[in-house]
């Protein structure tokens, strides 16, 4: 199955969770994420619930802080 990961395709093999991508791509660690999945932001709470789908835009978002 591909997904869009920030408009990259990223090939799954099953089904994975909002934290297993996260590990995946190697941004587990990084603190402040924010994800959407076809434009709609997923709180944090319902991350393990969630479960990717065939064509799905992900879009992973890292808050920095400045000014």
């Amino acid at each position: 199955m591909t997904i869009f990961v920030n408009n990259q395709p990223v090939e799954l093999t099953g089904k994975l969770t909002i934290p297993q991508l996260l590990r995946d791509q190697q941004v587990a660690h990084l603190k402040g994420l924010a994800i959407a999945i076809n434009d709609f932001v997923i709180t944090k709470s319902d991350w393990e619930q969630v479960v990717f789908q065939e064509n799905d835009q992900v879009t992973i978002i890292r808050a920095s802080q400045g000014g």
